[in-house]
């Protein structure tokens, strides 16, 4: 007689809290930011920094420019001191394809 063998599969679960390779955790906010930027177009760029031992957002743009967030991004990091500090950026970049469409690309820098 075979007994009956029940198997049980847990669904994986939605965390939005990620740590990075270095340990470094990043913000629920980070996830959900970028995803709210990829889905609804919410932002033309998010900047990120590592403050208090995770990493955060520390600027939203809406403005776009001809080529989407990249002019108002580069306008942000040229304030003050701005590159000279260690942070990271999504930007919402506009394309232009050779038939003519227009796409959008979010592109990841670090400086």
């Amino acid at each position: 007689r075979r007994s009956a063998r029940t198997t049980t599969h847990n669904a994986p679960t939605h965390n939005t809290s990620a740590t990075m390779s270095s340990g470094i955790v990043c913000a629920d906010e980070v996830g959900q930011k970028y995803e709210q930027m990829k889905i609804r177009k919410t932002a033309s760029f998010m900047v990120m920094k590592i403050q208090n031992d995770q990493v955060e957002v520390v600027e939203e743009g809406t403005e776009k420019g001809d080529n989407g967030g990249v002019q108002p991004v580069m306008e942000w990091i040229s304030e003050g001191d701005r590159l000279n500090e260690c942070c990271y950026a999504v930007i919402d970049v506009a394309v232009s394809k050779a038939d003519g469409r227009q796409l959008s690309k979010l592109v990841f820098l670090t400086w």
